[in-house]
């Protein structure tokens, strides 16, 4: 997550990242510190909505992190045969403006610390529901 943050927001400039606010405050204000060092601007997840609208309003970049369990707030969706609660708001938001999601990861190479940053597919809202857009993103990852 922090190297594809950091690789996006070297490329496309400025990138918004929506982050889980971490438990010890002074690691929560290191971490963003090298984040933004980037050029990421940091979004606590907390009350981050109205913030993200007006980025999607203003047609800006806004990365989000899709593989944390999201417990009893997330939707059932099959994950290597097993459900996995699984948040929703991606593909709300991505209905809600008609905004594509951009998916990509990124790969460590062999024991190096060298990496590799793959855009591999965009997938636009179009006509199918919350549930089925999520399920296509969960079945990228």
């Amino acid at each position: 997550w922090e190297l594809a943050g950091y690789t996006i927001s070297l490329q496309i400039t400025p990138a918004h990242s929506v982050v889980r606010t971490l438990k010890n405050p002074k690691v929560d204000r290191w971490v963003n510190g090298i984040r933004e060092k980037s050029g990421q601007v940091i979004f606590p997840k907390e009350g981050a909505l109205k913030s993200m609208i007006g980025l999607f309003r203003g047609g800006k970049l806004l990365v989000f992190l899709l593989d944390q369990h999201a417990g009893d707030k997330g939707i059932p969706i099959d994950f290597f045969g097993h459900p996995a609660f699984t948040f929703d708001s991606v593909a709300m938001l991505s209905k809600r403006f008609n905004v594509p999601v951009i998916f990509g990861y990124d790969r460590r190479i062999g024991n190096s610390f060298k990496h590799v940053m793959t855009v591999a597919t965009r997938i636009d809202p179009g006509d199918e529901s919350v549930e089925e857009l999520t399920l296509q993103y969960t079945k990228l990852i």
